[in-house]
């Protein structure tokens, strides 16, 4: 997953830069993005509560275990005046966990949220290459989940939710390409970072 992600960076890093005009132009007013984010809504919803168990499944959960590997997002906004962006924001989430029940069954979940959320960022700091800002998202969340017990049970489903990631603090650096790291909550995760080009 990893190797992917860094690929996938680069591969967006050198398609920005052959359609991107030069650093010392205007900035456009459209932006895309690229980010990758950890400790999602679903991720720790799912390992600190037995919301699931309580949808799909006919015994508790006692545990969830299992790695993590972040959400993709993917972005484009429009910059409207010199403070307010309005854009749309999409991102995926898989999580596979390793489950114990309380009646001693063990099992693996696979799960997956899709995201697509309509977004407003606000600007509130613009000082040559680097920029502050906060932003909040809110659309809808696509749920899939399939669990695979030890006893030879099987459980699957579907849910929708609203999704959402507020952004208390972002950090952009650059001109027309720049990286950002930001901070929040929310279905992209508590930290994420990524690049972007004004286009």
């Amino acid at each position: 997953m990893k190797k992917l992600i860094t690929l996938a960076f680069i591969a967006i890093l050198a398609s920005t830069f052959s359609t991107v005009k030069a650093q010392d132009k205007p900035l456009g007013k459209n932006e895309i993005s690229a980010g990758y984010g950890i400790l999602s809504y679903p991720e720790m919803f799912d390992e600190f509560s037995g919301f699931w168990s309580n949808v799909f499944g006919s015994d508790s959960i006692k545990s969830v275990t299992g790695p993590n590997y972040g959400t993709l997002s993917f972005g484009y906004q429009r910059t409207l005046g010199k403070v307010i962006s309005l854009g749309v924001t999409a991102s995926i989430n898989p999580i596979l966990s390793n489950l114990v029940y309380k009646k001693g069954t063990t099992g693996t979940s696979a799960e997956m949220a899709f995201s697509l959320m309509p977004k407003m960022e606000i600007t509130y700091v613009q000082h040559g290459v680097f920029a502050a800002y906060s932003a909040i998202a809110v659309g809808v969340s696509y749920l899939t989940r399939k669990v695979n017990n030890d006893n030879g049970t099987t459980e699957s489903g579907t849910l929708w939710r609203v999704g959402y990631q507020v952004s208390l603090v972002g950090l952009r650096v650059g001109k027309n390409v720049g990286g950002f790291l930001e901070l929040g909550f929310g279905y992209q995760g508590i930290c994420r970072l990524g690049l972007s080009a004004k286009l």
